[in-house]
């Protein structure tokens, strides 16, 4: 708990983080601001069920604000690690602004630290991925890690919202299945992943 908090505090709003208001170190729990209702997985199971609409615009502005969000963590130098759908929070009040909020923290570290793991799994970490899939290969044997271990999780929840688009943005589908290779050298920059969504949304 308090390490999340530490990371809140220092990332001061950064990725849409929440701020912290008070904590209790003795029950073990802290107050934050409310980042929103619906995370990304509630909201897309919402379109599917037609509850709610997202047109293949709005669902690009997500994925661009998604990918902002993840750069302001970087320029903090955190990564993330624990990047799914149910850690970024939507605010879809406005159908032409989505506001996005990542949250959770709590195994976050810093760009070049090993997994903040206690246990790896080198020798099981197919076994491992299986539970967990969202985890990059790097988290999972203990590797140092990197900004690009973010790409990761971003990548399979681009590869989410494009699913459930009428009109593909392939150039984008491409870079996010090169996303979640299990070697970072082949995964994209946040900054091309950027480039070809705001690509996207202008021709749309």
């Amino acid at each position: 708990m308090l390490k999340e908090v530490a990371f809140l505090e220092l990332l001061d709003g950064a990725g849409g983080a929440p701020y912290v208001l008070c904590t209790y170190p003795e029950e073990a729990c802290f107050f934050m601001t409310y980042a929103g209702a619906d995370n990304l997985d509630s909201l897309l199971q919402k379109h599917r069920r037609g509850v709610v609409h997202m047109d293949d615009q709005f669902s690009l502005l997500i994925i661009k604000e998604m990918i902002v969000k993840l750069m302001e963590i970087h320029e903090k130098k955190v990564v993330h690690v624990d990047l799914k759908s149910d850690n970024v929070v939507i605010d879809h009040s406005d159908p032409m602004a989505p506001k996005v909020s990542i949250i959770d923290y709590g195994v976050s570290t810093f760009v070049g630290r090993v997994s903040p793991f206690e246990t790896t799994y080198e020798n099981g970490a197919d076994k491992e991925l299986k539970q967990t899939p969202w985890y990059s290969y790097e988290t999972i044997i203990g590797e140092p890690l990197t900004c690009s271990t973010d790409i990761f999780g971003l990548s399979l929840m681009i590869l989410e919202i494009i699913q459930v688009m009428v009109r593909k943005p392939r150039e984008l589908e491409t870079l996010a299945k090169r996303g979640i290779s299990r070697k970072t050298e082949m995964r994209p920059t946040t900054e091309e992943l950027l480039d070809s969504t705001l690509d996207a949304i202008s021709s749309y």
